[in-house]
């Protein structure tokens, strides 16, 4: 059975131990966390010891775009992951909306415009704001009770 993992680590150093140990058949890259540039560099270096890689998404639409975008040149690409459920009002929050056409993502029309082709539509954020619970209080140590 393939083994996939490696989403949680950081940059090429880490990543080659389990490269050099043969541990694993395809190297999740986490593209957000490490950046288009690192990402591809740890493509490259898996590429190296015949592992493909697939990219660990979980950014909506704009993770999806950045994350296309980045492998799409990548020989040792595999698979894109992608959440196609969510809020209902998930598509207001961007500009335009990634294409699946018959279980692939179409990144050619991703590629019709400036960037990564895909925007932030601050007014859809707007619409919908963040609904913490009341005893969020952004981060510090005392919380009050509800």
């Amino acid at each position: 059975m393939p083994i996939a993992s490696l989403e949680s680590l950081y940059g090429r150093r880490q990543f080659l131990p389990y490269l050099q140990a043969g541990a694993v058949d395809v190297a999740i890259i986490d593209i957000l966390w490490n950046g288009c540039y690192e990402a591809m560099k740890m493509a490259s270096l898996c590429e190296a010891f015949s592992v493909n890689v697939a990219a660990h998404n979980f950014g909506a639409h704009l993770g999806t775009a950045i994350s296309a975008h980045c492998l799409a040149t990548v020989p040792n690409f595999r698979v894109l992951e992608y959440q196609p459920e969510d809020v209902p009002w998930r598509d207001e929050l961007f500009t335009s909306v990634p294409k699946i056409v018959d279980g692939e993502l179409d990144v050619a029309a991703l590629g019709a415009r400036p960037g990564w082709g895909i925007d932030v539509d601050e007014e859809g954020v707007a619409r919908h704001p963040s609904r913490r619970p009341e005893w969020h209080d952004g981060g510090s140590a005392t919380r009050t009770k509800l």
